[in-house]
């Protein structure tokens, strides 16, 4: 702590400390404004790959699958069993299957239709009026750590799923050489066993071993944190008064 008494024409002295306190405050904004940009990055990169054609691909691809299966399985005036309740229950499923598969990939198709690209609207949004601060940004800061942590925690569980997925597509298998089902039958349990079992494995494999995004910028955002300096100084201007003349203090902290 510096005191400094000033008497009658130390308006330059004044003018120096006051000089210098705002200096002090611009200084400590600066990492504020650097933290502010590298969230908007973030949002970015994040809103830039949470939908689209990609992820739309597979559950356009299975919609059609399964609602043709259906259809043609209803349609057929050839397939034995047309009065069999095992043929509703397999049009009723696929159809079923299909419908919501091909929902979800016109959804994906939609613009602003996730979580990262209304936040991303909502943050440049704030930041145009004016309203970011430490505290907001703090918010924006612990939904993306939320995400990233939800992101690793679904990710292990998918790991899981799919692994199980897998042990299904080899028990197809099983059940296909070892049961009394002959031709057609046969043939397509052991591709649906062999192709089901194989995808499950990749995707496990994949699940337990790749990054999410969220993941991922997450950590590029906390490894990009701008350091606060060690030993910063800070000063503030004080007014003092006693009997006969007056003056300022200059507090510093070093």
């Amino acid at each position: 702590m510096a005191f400094v008494r000033l008497g009658k024409g130390a308006l330059g002295t004044v003018a120096s400390l006051a000089m210098l306190a705002l200096s002090s405050t611009a200084a400590a904004e600066a990492p504020l404004q650097r933290r502010i940009a590298l969230m908007s990055t973030t949002q970015e990169k994040l809103a830039a790959n949470s939908n689209g054609a990609g992820s739309a691909v597979l559950p356009l691809a299975l919609g059609v699958l399964y609602t043709s299966a259906g259809a043609y399985v209803a349609f057929d005036r050839h397939e034995p069993g047309r009065d069999a309740a095992w043929r509703g229950l397999a049009v009723t499923g696929a159809v079923l299957i299909g419908t919501i598969s091909f929902s979800a990939g016109i959804y994906a198709l939609a613009p602003g239709s996730t979580i990262s690209t209304l936040r991303r609207a909502h943050f440049q949004r704030d930041v145009r009026l004016g309203r970011m601060n430490e505290v907001l940004l703090a918010r924006y800061e612990g939904e993306l750590y939320s995400d990233a942590v939800r992101a690793y925690v679904n990710r292990r569980e998918s790991g899981w799923l799919f692994g199980g997925g897998a042990v299904g597509g080899a028990g197809l298998v099983a059940i296909a050489a070892t049961s009394d089902l002959r031709g057609d039958a046969r043939g397509l349990i052991y591709a649906e066993g062999g192709v089901l079992s194989a995808y499950c494995l990749y995707a496990s494999i994949a699940s337990f071993n790749t990054e999410s995004e969220v993941e991922r910028l997450w950590r590029f955002y906390r490894a990009a944190q701008p350091r606060p300096a060690s030993g910063s100084t800070s000063w503030s201007i004080v007014p003092l008064a006693a009997r006969g003349s007056a003056g300022l203090a200059a507090v510093g902290s070093f």
